[in-house]
């Protein structure tokens, strides 16, 4: 509050958590279980204005995808590539893109990671900034952005 953001409602994903994948512990004994977290919120804050004008770009959202994707509940199953503690698959990224942002934008992650939500971005036609403080990080997402778009000296 105290920087100018204000607070929307929040996304919940769901990340279909099965059997398999959702318990950890002993079923014998109620000492410590671990309990799985199946869900995950996306917070959505915007500074001054929540509204923008239909003229400020263009949208790749479909009608279709607006309207699921309004509904603030989405079901995506999660993923665990053993490379990042905390990823998550592109459709997540690719969702908020195309719901908050228009072709004309540049999409920032401050925590980039191993690179998603940069690779959703490139994939949907948007700029891109990347910020990570890990080296071994750095290097998975550069890694990871070539293979959509790759780098060259003028870019």
């Amino acid at each position: 509050k105290q920087l100018g953001f204000k607070y929307r409602p929040s996304i919940i994903w769901n990340k279909q958590v099965n059997k398999i994948n959702g318990a950890f512990g002993t079923w014998l004994s109620a000492a410590a279980p671990f309990l799985a977290a199946p869900i995950e919120l996306v917070l959505i804050f915007y500074k001054d204005s929540w509204s923008r004008t239909k003229e400020a770009g263009t949208s790749t959202i479909t009608k279709e995808e607006f309207l699921d994707y309004a509904r603030g509940v989405w079901s995506i199953t999660g993923v665990h590539t053993g490379k990042h503690p905390a990823a998550f698959p592109e459709e997540l990224p690719a969702r908020c893109i195309k719901l908050f942002s228009f072709v004309e934008d540049v999409i920032l992650d401050p925590f980039a990671g191993s690179g998603t939500t940069l690779v959703a971005a490139r994939r949907l036609g948007r700029a891109n900034i990347g910020v990570e403080i890990s080296p071994e990080f750095c290097q998975l997402t550069v890694e990871r952005v070539q293979t959509v778009w790759p780098m060259t000296a003028s870019n």
